[in-house]
């Protein structure tokens, strides 16, 4: 960040904290979150003046008191004295207009994000000389500690930002991650790459980079390793399976591995592997027909019960933005994971859908499904204003098969 000792240095990236010289007020001891909130939202808006009434909507919507205008205006008076040991030494932080209010902009301002951005703009200045430019986009990165915020990135008027901020780092790490491999600056290619995983270690295309860098450096063992490591972490945290370019590299690295032949038990073991993962089994569109075309073709066959459900987040009757599928999507899929079974099948189908392929269950187990679902998602995710819409189909109906 900027040294400008005359300027109020901010830090928003992993962390949300002011300081002037020695003092330092930091959300990680902060008393009362609404405060935060207003000072995020103002932080965030610093270059406009913010109505009453927007502050209202955003930040008091679930208030049920008769007048949450003096709401806000209790709670400014106690952010203003929360900052008061910095803003006696540079004057009012947050000042009033008429019917608004607006993070001072005659105050000096340092704040990591704009120097993230600065950084990360002229990184892809391609009239700079290489090596400029690989500094650049090192100085982005080193700037880039954590999401944009972060105890407010689940709130929907800061998600878009949130969401377009890591999206910008990791654009910036694929493009240092090409340069310095174009350069053969691989100890620094792979300390880049390790300090990417650092902040966001379930990013593929980081252990992607990784995998081809150790191949590269001709450590196929490793490689091999970690490509089952990350494999596993992906299936543990997300649910997801491979993409084809890790999945390409595992065969690359397996077939090597293995090129004189594989030994019944190896093969065995190798298979078994895959049983490790608990909880339903996420694969992608394409294995899905699959697995259902068979398990439509046993069901007709034996007579078993199996059902199909499409769920669908909806915001007010219609599909949401894709900035906010962005964030849910992998809330709602955490919360299917955590209420289905072993032998249960869910797939994504579109930015809005998941679809659940639940065998031996008829139509009122399926139902009764749905609704743990959606009684784990609002648990955890109170503020969410998005609602779960659901499709049921019997797939063991042979009039529907004809």
């Amino acid at each position: 960040m900027n040294d400008t000792m005359n300027d109020l240095q901010v830090r928003t990236l992993g962390q949300f904290e002011l300081s002037f010289g020695d003092v330092v007020i930091s959300e990680n001891n902060r008393h009362s979150s609404i405060l935060w909130d207003l000072l995020a939202y103002l932080v965030t808006n610093r270059n406009r003046q913010v109505s009453h009434s927007e502050l209202i909507d955003n930040l008091w919507s679930d208030d049920t008191s008769a007048n949450p205008l003096s709401s806000l205006k209790t709670a400014l008076a106690r952010l203003r004295k929360h900052l008061q040991p910095i803003s006696t030494l540079t004057g009012e932080l947050i000042i009033t207009t008429r019917g608004a209010y607006q993070f001072n902009p005659n105050i000096g301002l340092s704040i990591d994000v704009d120097i993230f951005e600065s950084e990360q703009h002229a990184g892809f200045d391609e009239t700079i000389p290489v090596n400029e430019r690989i500094q650049h986009l090192m100085n982005a990165t080193q700037l880039y500690e954590g999401d944009y915020l972060p105890l407010h990135k689940e709130e929907l008027w800061i998600s878009p930002l949130a969401t377009a901020l890591k999206m910008t780092f990791n654009k910036i790490n694929l493009e240092l991650f090409r340069l310095l491999g174009e350069q053969k600056e691989y100890d620094a290619m792979k300390q880049a790459i390790t300090h990417a995983l650092e902040i966001d270690s379930l990013e593929e295309a980081y252990h992607c980079q990784l995998i081809e860098l150790l191949m590269m450096q001709g450590n196929s063992k490793e490689a091999l390793a970690h490509c089952r490591y990350t494999q596993d972490l992906l299936y543990k945290n997300l649910r997801v399976q491979s993409s084809p370019r890790l999945t390409a590299l595992f065969n690359q690295l397996f077939k090597e591995h293995h090129s004189l032949g594989i030994s019944n038990e190896g093969i065995i073991k190798n298979l078994n592997s895959s049983m490790k993962n608990k909880g339903a089994f996420y694969c992608d569109y394409g294995i899905f027909e699959e697995i259902y075309r068979l398990e439509s073709r046993r069901c007709l066959r034996t007579g078993n019960l199996c059902q199909l459900c499409i769920v669908t987040l909806q915001q007010s009757n219609q599909i949401p933005p894709l900035d906010t599928l962005t964030l849910t999507m992998p809330w709602l899929l955490d919360s299917i994971s955590q209420c289905l079974r072993s032998g249960d099948v869910v797939t994504k189908v579109s930015g809005a859908q998941y679809i659940l392929l639940l065998p031996m269950a008829d139509r009122q187990n399926a139902e009764r499904i749905v609704e743990r679902i959606r009684e784990n998602y609002y648990k955890n995710h109170r503020k969410s204003l998005l609602h779960i819409d659901s499709y049921f189909y019997d797939i063991t109906d042979k009039s529907l098969h004809s």
